[in-house]
């Protein structure tokens, strides 16, 4: 397991905020999110690889201790005569990210960080082999140039532990077609992984360095970004969310809500997306708009 003393000791304290450029300031808020995140999730730890002229950080190696499917090998099953080939998933529990910030991160003209995977996986939303090897499918268009590193780091997280993946052939697409053919076919078949049934490689939990608070709930993450409490899906679930008074009972003990025609209209615009985690118990989700 990596070793967090080998970061180094880090200096935030030496930095001037006001002596700070506009990219600085933003740069070291997301060098601090990355500590804590760090520091609050053993599992994950960081590296800086590169700075800029301001002694900021502009690259990271980030380095993930969880149980993640990096290829597969080859086995035959059965006997003479019904003997089958299938690809069974091989594992590793150290796993590597770069993250590259450009000199105009973060903005919408080309300014997102680039995320790639410098150690082998296997997984429909990264690519496995060839010239784009390591490229992840984050949904940029979905996360937005306001989701913040830290929210990168742990959706991918979430892809290793297979809490999270897209391996249908169709929008979002998968960044990996033969991995998903893989996903469909064969491990969800198989049982080896099935993020819909809670069966995934690592149940780990991956936690973020804020929650957002809705009334008496807690809905951990920005809007717009999906988990495996939204049915694993990379796109981005709308949901209007009503205030629902308690009825009022008579004497007789039926409950008679007041205002019942308005609240019935006001509930019709409510969806609520309910799942069932690994412990067959129903978990509700609600996202703001």
């Amino acid at each position: 397991m990596f070793d967090k003393a080998k970061r180094g000791k880090n200096s935030f304290e030496s930095f001037d905020n006001a002596k700070l450029s506009n990219q600085g300031k933003k740069l070291l808020k997301e060098w601090k999110k990355i500590e804590k995140l760090c520091h609050i999730n053993e599992v994950v730890n960081y590296m800086i690889r590169k700075r800029n002229r301001e002694d900021l950080p502009v690259e990271y190696e980030i380095i993930f201790n969880l149980n993640s499917i990096v290829g597969v090998e080859k086995v035959k099953e059965g006997t003479n005569g019904s003997e089958r080939t299938i690809r069974k998933p091989v594992y590793a529990n150290e796993h590597k990210l770069n993250i590259i910030l450009p000199n105009n991160y973060p903005s919408a003209m080309g300014g997102n960080p680039e995320f790639r995977m410098i150690s082998d996986t296997w997984h429909p939303n990264i690519r496995a082999n060839g010239k784009f090897k390591g490229r992840i499918c984050q949904n940029d268009k979905d996360l937005g140039i306001k989701a913040g590193l830290d929210e990168r780091i742990i959706r991918v997280g979430k892809y290793l532990q297979f809490q999270m993946y897209w391996a249908n052939d169709t929008y979002p697409w998968p960044e990996d077609k033969t991995v998903a053919q893989w996903i469909r076919e064969e491990a969800e078949p198989m049982g080896w992984v099935n993020a819909k049934e809670g069966i995934y490689t690592d149940n780990k939990v991956l936690r973020r360095i804020r929650s957002l608070h809705i009334g008496s709930g807690v809905i951990k993450g920005e809007k717009g970004i999906s988990d495996p409490d939204d049915d694993n899906a990379l796109v981005r679930t709308k949901i209007k969310v009503t205030k629902i008074d308690k009825s009022d009972k008579d004497n007789d003990g039926i409950k008679k809500d007041k205002n019942a025609g308005e609240k019935e209209k006001e509930n019709d615009k409510a969806e609520t997306s309910i799942k069932s985690d690994s412990k067959n118990e129903f978990k509700k989700r609600i996202i703001i708009k």
